[in-house]
C-alpha cells in the first residue's frame, strides 16, 4: 500500500495499541496519543499496558504531532470513554480526539469510532465536531462507521486478531469499506450491522448482560453464606445442566463492565425510561467491596479480634487478575470499607504501578517482603503469583488466625484448611 492508504490509530492505550500492531503488519500505521511519554514508552520498546509482545513493526509511525494525521485515509479512534464522578458518561476525551482529527480529514477519508458509546454518540455528537473543522459532510465528501472495541486487557486467548469484528455504517458503501478493511487483519472475519446505532448498541447489551449476570451470582452467593452454604460447590453443580452460564462471583469494575452500564442507563433515562434491573445490578456489584471487608471483620471478631486491633493485607489492586489497569478498581472501596471501620490495612500488587496506583488513590503500596504479621490476608484480586501461592507462603505473612480471604474462589480450600489456614472465599 502507498502513502495515500494508510491508517492512523487514534489512542494508544489496551485498545488502540493492538489495532495499531494489527494493522502495521499490511499498511503504514500513524499512532497517535497526545501522551508523551506513552509515545517515548513505545519507541523505547516497553509497554506499561503489556500489549507489547513484538519488535515494533516498521511501518509503525509513533507520534504525538496531530499533523501527522494528514497522512492517512482511514483513520480509527480508540480512546478512553469513562465515567464522571457522579456515573455520568465522560465523553470528553472522544470529543477531543475528534477536533484534533477534523481539521486534518481529507474529502473521502473514513473514520471509524471503537470507543464504546451509547446509541447516537457518533452521528449526534462526533459526527458534527468532524464536520465543522473539516467542511465535509458525512455520506458524501466523508465516510464514517462504528466498529467496537472488544478486546479484554491480559486475555491471551481473545485477541483483535480472533475476535469477530461488528462494523456498522449508515450505508453499505461505507459499512463494506470498513469491513474489507479489518478483514485483513481479523482473521475471525467482520459481522456487519445495519446502523451505526445497532453496532454501539450491541457493545453496551454485551458489556451490560455480563455485568448483571455477575450481580445474580453475587447476590446469590451472599445468601448462600447466609444458609451455610458453598457458593462455588453451587456453581459446580449448576453447571452440569445444559443452559446454565456459570459466573463467579467477584468485585466488578475496569473501565468496561464497571462503566457501560452508566452508558446504557444514562440514554435509557433521557428516554423516559427508568432501567431499574441495570442499576440494581450495578448496586449490588459496586457493594462487594464493602460486603467483603464486614465478612473479613466478622471472622476476625469470631476470634476475637476487633477490628481496631487487626492488621490486613490486601493483596491485588488493579481491576482483574495478570493486569496493570487500575482505572475503576473495585479493591479501593474494600481497602475504605475496612479502614472506616478501624482495620490497619496493608496493601501488595506486584503488577501494577505503585507511583501511579499512589498518586491515583492515595494507598501506600508496600513489596511483599515489607509487610507484617498480618491475622488475615485478602486476596482481591487473583493474579496468578498469588493463585499458585503455596499454604507455607501464605503463613509466612499470617498469625492467628491465620485467616484467607479468597475473593475469587480461585485457591484449594482443603488443601489450605489442612496446612492450618482458615480459608474464607465469596
Amino acid at each position: 500500500m502507498d502513502a495515500s492508504e494508510s491508517i492512523s490509530v487514534i489512542g494508544l492505550g489496551y485498545v488502540g495499541l493492538p489495532v495499531a500492531l494489527a494493522f502495521s503488519s499490511i499498511t503504514e500505521v500513524v499512532a497517535y496519543d497526545t501522551n508523551s511519554a506513552r509515545i517515548n514508552e513505545l519507541k523505547a520498546g516497553k509497554d506499561h499496558t503489556g500489549c507489547l509482545t513484538q519488535t515494533l513493526p516498521s511501518q509503525l509511525l509513533l507520534t504525538n504531532d496531530p499533523k501527522a494525521l494528514r497522512t492517512a485515509t482511514f483513520h480509527i479512534i480508540c480512546v478512553p470513554t469513562p465515567i464522571d464522578k457522579d456515573n455520568q458518561p465522560d465523553l470528553s476525551f472522544l470529543e477531543s480526539a475528534a477536533h484534533t482529527l477534523g481539521p486534518m480529514l481529507h474529502s473521502g477519508d473514513t473514520v471509524v469510532v471503537e470507543s464504546t458509546v451509547y446509541p447516537g454518540v457518533t452521528e449526534d455528537i462526533i459526527v458534527p465536531i468532524l464536520e465543522s473543522h473539516s467542511g465535509l459532510k458525512m455520506g458524501s465528501s466523508l465516510r464514517v462507521g462504528y466498529s467496537p472495541e472488544r478486546l479484554s486487557p491480559s486475555d491471551t486467548l481473545h485477541l483483535f486478531e480472533n475476535t469477530v469484528k461488528l462494523v456498522g455504517a449508515n450505508d453499505y458503501q461505507t459499512a463494506e469499506l470498513i469491513a474489507e478493511k479489518y478483514r485483513q487483519v481479523v482473521l475471525a472475519g467482520v459481522h456487519m450491522v445495519p446502523s451505526i446505532k445497532v453496532a454501539e448498541a450491541a457493545k453496551l447489551l454485551e458489556n451490560t448482560q455480563r455485568d448483571v449476570n455477575i450481580a445474580l451470582v453475587n447476590e446469590m452467593a451472599m445468601l448462600f453464606h447466609a444458609l451455610e452454604i458453598d457458593s462455588h460447590e453451587v456453581i459446580e453443580a449448576a453447571k452440569t445442566k445444559w443452559n446454565f452460564h456459570p459466573y463467579e462471583p467477584g468485585l466488578v469494575g475496569g473501565h468496561c463492565i464497571g462503566v457501560d452500564p452508566y452508558y446504557m442507563s444514562a440514554i435509557a433515562q433521557r428516554h423516559g425510561l427508568n432501567p431499574d434491573l441495570v442499576l440494581s445490578a450495578r448496586s449490588r456489584n459496586e457493594s462487594m467491596g464493602e460486603y467483603v471487608a464486614q465478612k473479613t471483620i466478622d471472622i476476625l471478631s469470631d476470634e476475637n479480634i476487633p477490628a481496631k486491633a487487626a492488621n490486613v493485607g490486601v493483596f491485588g489492586l488493579s481491576f482483574k487478575e495478570n493486569c496493570p489497569d487500575i482505572r475503576n478498581t473495585k479493591v479501593v472501596g474494600l481497602i475504605q470499607s475496612l479502614e472506616a471501620k478501624g482495620v490497619k490495612t496493608y496493601v501488595a500488587d506486584p503488577i501494577v504501578n505503585k507511583p501511579e496506583f499512589e498518586a491515583t488513590y492515595n494507598i501506600k503500596v508496600l513489596d511483599l517482603e515489607q509487610l507484617p504479621r498480618l491475622h488475615a490476608i485478602v486476596i482481591a484480586v487473583a493474579h496468578d503469583t498469588f493463585v499458585h501461592c503455596s499454604p507455607t507462603e501464605y503463613l509466612a505473612h499470617l498469625q492467628h488466625p491465620n485467616l484467607l480471604i479468597d475473593v475469587k474462589g480461585h485457591l484449594d480450600r482443603d488443601r489450605f484448611s489442612d496446612a492450618g489456614v482458615r480459608l474464607w472465599r465469596l
